[in-house]
């Protein structure tokens, strides 16, 4: 992307359509900004879990998602079954084909950096549960041919082929829940292990060939929440080289989401660690700004080439290896 300072931190500021930014960061100047010239030009922004409403695109241009200022997104659609998940999975092909010059479908990691240098939004499609293959193995294949990426193998509540957050068994992988990992894997899937128990992320973690991910979590060492992970499952992740999406939490200000960020950093590597908008498919859409975690990442005094990881080449890097 040819874009000057200026304009790179014009985008960044769009990454948060209709926050408030704090006033020190509204008020900067071209004369005061900070130091962003190495990332100009090449930064990718990629939202881990976004939750956009699904008619938002549906009205010609890019909506809100556009406004955000994302290179891409990944879309966590909710679906109860197999044939619901085929109809959700219709419903944004129809969209692509009526916005080719604004949307991009996401199939691979290339597909990413090209939405980035024509200009437009990359969408990838995952589900936010595993009630979309209907207790079938088989249909995951149907899904993939129709453009699904990733599953979250549990939701809030149990299910199969994994325990959730919620479930008080926590017990390992099913011998059902083993194969669709395997086929998974064998696709080209993201395994996302995001609202698993802690006995079942490891277990995913320890079985899956390809890297998993967590595209949307928390650190439980500073929040006590069902849904936060662990330093042991954080460092476990990131050895077998997956990825871990940090999220806003429900009611977290943007000095907390950095206090995760940089404590999954801590634990896990600058090269494991992302950002994702959302804490699930029911919250409320985020407001998130990139701009201001990027701004409040330099004041913490990390380099640049890790800032621009975290905004979204570690994803890029990552979606190479898992897809």
């Amino acid at each position: 992307m040819d874009l000057d300072r200026r304009a790179f931190l014009a985008a960044l500021a769009a990454a948060g359509a209709g926050a408030a930014l704090p006033r020190a960061v509204s008020a900067l100047s071209p004369g005061n900004q900070p130091h962003f010239s190495s990332l100009a030009g090449r930064s990718l922004i990629f939202d881990s879990f976004g939750a956009p409403e699904l008619g938002v695109l549906g009205h010609g241009g890019r909506g809100v998602l556009n406004g955000r200022g994302l290179t891409a997104v990944h879309v966590g659609l909710a679906s109860q079954s197999f044939a619901a998940a085929r109809g959700a999975l219709a419903e944004w092909e129809r969209r692509f084909r009526r916005q080719p010059g604004e949307l991009v479908k996401i199939l691979a990691a290339e597909d990413i950096e090209r939405s980035g240098n024509q200009g437009r939004l990359g969408i990838l499609l995952g589900f936010a549960n595993a009630a979309c293959i209907d207790d079938n193995v088989d249909n995951l294949y149907a899904l993939y041919a129709s453009g699904a990426r990733a599953i979250q193998l549990a939701d809030e509540s149990r299910e199969l082929p994994q325990n959730a957050c919620n479930d008080a068994s926590n017990a390992e992988l099913s011998d059902f829940g083993v194969g669709v990992v395997e086929t998974m894997n064998e696709l080209g899937m993201v395994v996302d292990l995001s609202l698993c128990g802690e006995a079942t992320s490891r277990y995913g973690i320890q079985i899956s060939r390809k890297p998993p991910a967590f595209t949307h979590a928390s650190c439980r060492a500073l929040h006590a929440h069902r849904r936060a992970k662990s330093d042991e499952l954080l460092r476990a992740i990131a050895e077998r080289g997956g990825m871990i999406g940090i999220h806003p939490g429900d009611d977290q200000s943007s000095e907390e989401h950095l206090d995760h960020i940089t404590h999954a950093i801590n634990v896990a590597g600058v090269d494991h660690v992302g950002i994702a908008s959302s804490s699930g498919a029911s919250s409320p859409r985020s407001r998130v700004s990139f701009l201001t975690l990027a701004l409040g990442l330099e004041r913490r005094r990390y380099r640049s080439e890790d800032i621009e990881k975290l905004l979204g080449e570690n994803w890029n890097c990552y979606l190479r290896e898992a897809l």
